[in-house]
């Protein structure tokens, strides 16, 4: 009858409840008055459970990509600049990105200039002390998901709107950073470092100060160079000579390359 309700098997209740339960069991138990039923969870939760407790290695992480969301509200109060609580921010900024998209389906940006959204979340981290607290909250969040390993990357051009040095950015990342591996529970569960990342669409002479930079704090909490940006409009030959120099002067190299679909295979070719 449809009223009836599915016989239980008490043996396999019994089982359950006294085996250890662990995040990537496919099974809920829900109490009810005189039994326990096992209530199969979404596949998608369950591997999202087992995900989450995995110790696992972050190495493609921008800063002005993964702000925690209460760090752009409240930075966006202080700054006096409009934009929605948290709970709809992530909603706000995707739809930032798809009219961004959809105005330029090639995804291209012209010489010397950024992704609008990166540029939007960027005018909120334009201080040494902004840096240093994103960059500590962002790794302080990746630890909570059961990362051990965690490298962030940034442009430190793109920090100086109101008087900071690229210097003076590099060394506020480094410090959240710093800030980040020691409050670390347990101490030592986490390790990291920062990649200095110049952009493709400004000119060879900027990448090159980049290498330089990367260079001079290599090992201070730097631990590579990159170079990211509108691949297809501006290929990685033009930043060769910058390349060379860290490689030369004993910095990691790491590229974005084969991200675009025409005129991609030089530039994997060359990383």
């Amino acid at each position: 009858r449809a009223s009836a309700r599915p016989a239980v098997n008490r043996d396999k209740i019994m089982a359950h409840r006294l085996r250890p339960c662990f995040p990537s069991d496919p099974f809920e138990v829900v109490p009810l008055t005189d039994a326990m039923v096992v209530t199969p969870l979404p596949m998608f939760e369950v591997a999202w459970r087992v995900a989450r407790r995995l110790p696992k290695t972050e190495l493609h992480l921008h800063l002005d990509g993964s702000l925690p969301l209460d760090f752009i509200s409240r930075r966006a109060a202080a700054r006096g600049v409009r934009c929605p609580p948290p709970v709809y921010l992530r909603s706000f900024l995707h739809a930032k990105k798809s009219a961004t998209f959809q105005a330029n389906p090639n995804n291209q940006i012209a010489a010397g200039q950024n992704w609008g959204v990166y540029d939007w979340c960027n005018q909120f981290l334009q201080s040494a002390e902004e840096l240093h607290e994103a960059t500590a909250l962002l790794l302080s969040e990746r630890a909570a998901e059961s990362v051990v390993h965690c490298e962030v990357r940034f442009c430190p051009a793109l920090h100086t709107r109101e008087g900071l040095s690229e210097a003076d950015a590099v060394a506020a990342v480094c410090g959240g950073l710093q800030s980040a591996l020691e409050a670390a529970n347990p101490p030592g569960s986490l390790s990291g470092g920062v990649i200095i990342t110049a952009l493709r669409s400004l000119p060879s002479d900027h990448s090159l100060e980049m290498a330089k930079l990367a260079e001079r704090f290599l090992w201070k909490g730097v631990v590579g160079f990159d170079i990211a940006g509108d691949e297809g409009s501006f290929p990685l030959h033009l930043h060769t000579t910058a390349i060379c120099y860290a490689k030369e002067h004993g910095v990691p190299v790491t590229v974005h390359a084969g991200e675009w679909t025409e005129g991609t295979l030089g530039n994997v070719e060359l990383a």
